[in-house]
């Protein structure tokens, strides 16, 4: 094949070139080379370098895709071996490469999310500002359902009774050990309040956005809290959702196959068995991608993470223990709640209980 018969190499920012050993005559397909189709164009990228390759002649697809790829790859010429070597789309098959520790999925992750290295459209560019479904700040929710009016604490006898800010810092810590005695419902108010209540709505280019104790990408909020409660004194066990504008919990359902699997899942990250409430973090994904490219799902994670730590925080101000777990079920929890998952599904969780 010759290479002008064969692609167009279109190089992007931050487009970089390895040297290669010409010596070398068995190569391996990097595991960070992929396929996809653009406009009806077949396009060769690899989530190590910038660089788009657009196939022009098809037979050379079955060079990368048919099982015995290493040796169709021997018959290519040299040049294009060595140019495709070059700029990562293939490995010598005994090289020491110091890419190993990646995976293809967080290479690919990272190359998209961050500026320098793609030509896509980045931050707020608005892309879908003339949707009629922009989702609202709050999510509906069944009016029949059984809501509880979580009472509001006097923030004098919480600033009293609260540790400075250099003391929650200090000893903040992942409790994995909690009381026998239940948690009550007024520590489970305190708790939401300080960290996740809607506290201003206001209007802003193209939606309306709150302002709530933590800070949050473009202050759109996707994020959502359920609680799984195990052992409170004034609630029944069951699943709840955390309405931050009425500050109220509304019951969903008891405990079920899905909230075991969840509370199992929970225990086992944990290494936990007693904790009294898992909180589950969940993200409305609609809420934050249409207003941004390329960064949505990145920036949904940060701002997962700046709201574990309130919570993580708040629990220890309130003398209370709590745990953030680092991975969790994909779909369980969307089952539970009714939603496909890339509507809304979680992305973080955290236990909480007295100490």
């Amino acid at each position: 094949y010759n290479i002008k018969k064969v692609m167009k190499i279109i190089t992007k920012k931050g487009c970089e070139h390895r040297s290669i050993n010409l010596n070398i005559e068995d190569y391996n397909i990097s595991k960070f080379t992929y396929f996809y189709f653009k406009k009806y164009k077949l396009i060769l990228e690899n989530t190590i370098n910038s660089v788009e390759i657009e196939l022009y002649n098809l037979d050379f697809y079955n060079y990368f895709t048919n099982n015995k790829n290493k040796e169709n790859l021997s018959n290519l010429d040299k040049n294009i071996i060595y140019l495709l070597q070059s700029l990562f789309f293939i490995d010598a098959c005994k090289e020491n490469n110091e890419l190993n520790n990646w995976d293809f999925h967080d290479s690919l992750f990272h190359l998209k999310s961050r500026f320098g290295r793609h030509n896509n459209g980045y931050g707020a560019t608005y892309r879908y500002k003339n949707n009629d479904d922009i989702p609202k700040i709050m999510k509906k929710i069944n009016k029949n359902t059984n809501e509880i009016l979580l009472e509001k604490p006097d923030k004098n006898k919480l600033r009293n009774k609260n540790l400075n800010f250099f003391d929650v810092l200090e000893k903040r810590f992942s409790s994995r050990k909690y009381s026998n005695m239940p948690i009550k419902i007024n520590e489970i108010s305190d708790f939401l309040f300080l960290t996740s209540r809607v506290k201003e709505i206001k209007e802003d280019y193209h939606c309306e956005i709150t302002k709530r104790p933590y800070p949050n990408g473009g202050s759109l909020y996707e994020l959502e809290l359920y609680l799984t409660i195990l052992n409170c004194r004034e609630l029944k066990n069951g699943l709840y959702y955390y309405n931050p504008k009425k500050h109220s919990l509304i019951f969903i359902n008891k405990i079920n196959i899905n909230t075991e699997k969840m509370i199992t899942f929970a225990q086992n990250a944990s290494k936990c068995k007693n904790f009294h409430v898992l909180i589950t973090i969940t993200a409305r994904f609609q809420r934050v991608m249409w207003k941004y490219e390329s960064i949505s799902y990145s920036l949904i994670l940060k701002n997962t993470g700046v709201l574990l730590q309130n919570l993580s925080l708040a629990a220890t101000s309130l003398n209370l223990g709590s745990c953030i777990i680092g991975a969790g079920d994909l779909d369980t929890l969307s089952n539970e709640i009714g939603e496909k998952f890339y509507n809304e599904s979680a992305v973080g969780e955290i236990i909480l209980g007295k100490i």
